[in-house]
């Protein structure tokens, strides 16, 4: 069969297809073998043969339910993924299948969102290695991090969708992040025996054996280069037998290898000085109880760091190797005259995310000394830009460094008050002013609501989601960071809080309740504000578009469902009737406008299933930038431009009607009078005027269209 399929697809398979799709049972289980002689890696199959398989497989998936499937459906449906199959109607069913398959997880839709089966930018092959370590994700589980070495799995949060993991220290992932960054070792593998035993088996350790080991682990991406040696070494082996095992030269029983590791490593005459490599240099280093040697080899230690400062993979060994020498005191010259002749070569220091994403890696006793290390070799203008970037917890550390130069320990705060001033700040800046000595501009910037929800607005990820959470929750339960944000009682400043919760898409119904009842509670007088502005406060918005769009949708989607599918199915069976499949354009033009009409209708389905219809005349505006409104910005030349913010499928962009989804929509919403804002083109402009939108155009947007 794999011949034949190399060469020209014969009708069999269409026809197997439609008989399937009728249903029939026996139909399916030879298509279900079909599919797995493509996925075979024997098979050797055109991209346009398997592109028109796929579309004849369409109507089988056509005709299954979108709901629930049989064991033989869902059988069908894993055996098309493992081929490949990538459409929008299969990837729906592959995520009922999910569903089926864990349905004692508590967030089946943040499940399918995380393995990313309705992300058409996530290949399928990304998808189907995601779904093969869920199934092995479990709690006790081992898990390996190339940067922070092999733990387990502590937790699996199915409501919120995070794996706890222990490693170096415990941490959190989001399920997706978990995915893709690291690696989950088999169930009843050999290397799941080796991590529970701690020992090498007792014989049989030869190259098959490392193969066995690399065959045991699983990971969404792709397989780091080396990472077997980097797990057994020295945990298991040492890199001399390691390399004569994996070059075929050595195949000694196990107990006898872990002695002989064990006895070269006590007799092994190097120091950490006369390490080999940065990773064995960092490893030396773990267990030395006293830095200082006779006649240290300290130019090999430079050429360890020289050898791998512009590699940004071992930039977290450069960094824990650095700091253990910061930490042991004897040789601090030399460290700090190391590290200024690499201040220009080092990946570390010349990618600023590289560099914070190692401290945030880094445990907590080496941090202040890799800091240290990084003042020493970019100074601490450098240390400061980079700190602005970090989780909060780490600018304490950086802080203690300024304070030891009095010329220095300003730098930070003053820096922090600057971005403050341009507007262009995160949670991490909050909590540095929060915990700031009282002051003019500490109390300015605190009671700057709309800056505050603005922040709030901005995407996190990682241990800056935790952030963000953290101060969303003082917003909303604090008393005393609710009073700073209204200045202690000042009038504009508590009007400026009344109006961001009322009219910014930020906190749900219940959190906004609550907090103006706490407003009113702290400050009797805002009553006034509140009630005069609540008979026309809207609800919160999250994925509105306008009567008019959403009816639009709807009535495509009805004509596409009882009209075109329909006439698309007749074309087909008539064109199918016409003979020669090979040589028929009439039934390929049905099945091309079949593939399209199919990926239409998952398109509206979405659409309608997670947007809701807004009447905008409800939208009471003032000076901050809602969806429903119209605004005017000015560029530096002078010119002016206007725009009509409006709902997710209300874009014209020659008429300038913007979605507030969209990326000037985003850059706009939010935003009050006299802000500076960065246009997507990379213009800058001023927001000179925020107003209701014309009756004209609310009118437009909740007819109904013809």
């Amino acid at each position: 069969m794999p011949e034949q399929m190399t060469v020209e697809p014969d009708l069999e398979f269409d026809a197997l297809c439609c008989s399937a799709a009728e249903p029939s049972a026996a139909a399916l289980q030879k298509l279900l073998l079909a599919l797995r002689e493509m996925s075979s890696p024997s098979c050797k199959i055109s991209e346009d043969i398997k592109h028109q398989r796929q579309e004849s497989l369409e109507l089988v998936a056509a005709s299954m339910s979108a709901t629930a499937f049989s064991e033989a459906e869902i059988e069908f449906l894993e055996s098309a993924l493992a081929a490949g199959i990538d459409t929008p109607a299969f990837r729906d069913r592959y995520a009922v299948v999910c569903k089926q398959r864990f349905n004692q997880y508590g967030n089946p839709a943040g499940l399918a969102e995380a393995i990313g089966f309705r992300d058409i930018d996530t290949p399928l092959s990304i998808v189907r290695k995601r779904l093969e370590v869920m199934k092995e994700l479990k709690v006790g589980a081992f898990c390996h991090d190339p940067a922070f070495g092999t733990g387990t799995v502590l937790a699996l949060d199915d409501l919120s969708n995070e794996v706890t993991v222990s490693l170096d220290r415990k941490r959190t992932l989001r399920l997706r992040s978990f995915f893709d960054t690291m690696m989950i070792v088999k169930t009843s593998s050999p290397l799941q025996t080796l991590l529970n035993q701690k020992k090498l088996p007792a014989s049989g350790i030869g190259r098959d054996y490392l193969d066995s080991i690399h065959s045991s682990l699983l990971c969404a991406g792709t397989m780091p280069n080396g990472i077997v040696k980097k797990m057994l070494i020295p945990a298991f082996l040492t890199e001399e037998r390691y390399d004569m095992i994996a070059s075929g030269n050595e195949n000694n029983n196990g107990g006898e290898l872990s002695a002989a590791a064990e006895s070269a490593q006590s007799s092994d005459p190097r120091s950490w000085d006369n390490s080999r490599s940065i990773d064995e240099l960092v490893e030396r280093l773990k267990s030395v109880t006293k830095l200082k040697v006779d006649q240290p080899n300290l130019e090999n230690v430079r050429n360890l760091f020289s050898s791998v400062a512009h590699r940004p993979e071992l930039s977290e060994s450069f960094a824990m190797a650095a700091a253990m020498i910061l930490k042991g005191a004897a040789y601090d010259d030399f460290l700090e005259e190391t590290m200024k002749i690499l201040a220009d070569k080092a990946e570390v220091w010349n990618n600023i995310n590289l560099f914070v994403e190692i401290c945030d890696k880094l445990p907590g006793k080496l941090v202040p000394l890799w800091l240290k290390a990084s003042q020493l070799a970019k100074g601490s203008e450098y240390l400061v830009e980079a700190t602005l970037l970090m989780p909060y917890r780490l600018w304490g550390y950086v802080e203690k460094l300024l304070t030891d130069n009095p010329e220095e320990k300003n730098l930070l705060s003053d820096r922090v008050y600057q971005a403050f001033k341009e507007g262009k700040v995160t949670p991490e800046h909050y909590f540095w002013l929060w915990k700031a000595p009282k002051c003019e501009l500490r109390s300015k910037y605190l009671s700057n609501s709309y800056l505050l929800f603005k922040t709030l607005h901005a995407e996190a990820r990682g241990s800056y989601l935790k952030s963000k959470r953290t101060l969303h929750k003082m917003l909303v339960d604090e008393e005393q960071f609710q009073r700073e944000v209204m200045h202690m009682g000042d009038s504009d400043a508590i009007k400026a809080l009344v109006r961001c919760v009322k009219h910014q898409p930020l906190l749900d119904k219940s959190e906004r309740q609550s907090l103006l009842v706490k407003i009113v509670r702290h400050y009797p007088e805002a009553i006034r504000e509140v009630e005069e502005r609540g008979r026309s406060t809207r609800r919160a918005i999250a994925n509105i578009t306008s009567m008019r769009s959403y009816e639009h949708s709807k009535h495509e989607l009805e004509n596409l469902i009882n009209v075109l599918i329909p006439e698309n199915v007749s074309a087909i069976e008539h064109a199918r009737s016409l003979g020669d499949l090979r040589e028929n354009s009439e039934f390929k033009f049905a099945k091309e406008r079949q593939a399209f009409l199919s990926k239409r209708r998952a398109e509206l389905e979405n659409r309608l299933s997670e947007t809701r219809p807004f009447d905008f005349s409800e939208v009471e505006v003032d000076e901050t930038v809602v969806p429903g409104c119209s605004v005017t910005v000015e560029y530096p030349s002078g010119k002016q431009e206007q725009f009509h913010v409006l709902g997710r499928f209300d874009s014209k962009p020659e008429e300038n009607k913007i979605a507030y989804d969209s990326p000037l929509g985003k850059v706009l919403i939010g935003a009050t009078l006299h802000d500076e804002l960065k246009m997507p083109s990379g213009d800058k402009a001023v927001l000179v005027a925020v107003k209701p939108l014309s009756k004209e155009l609310l009118e437009w947007l909740n007819s109904i269209p013809a």
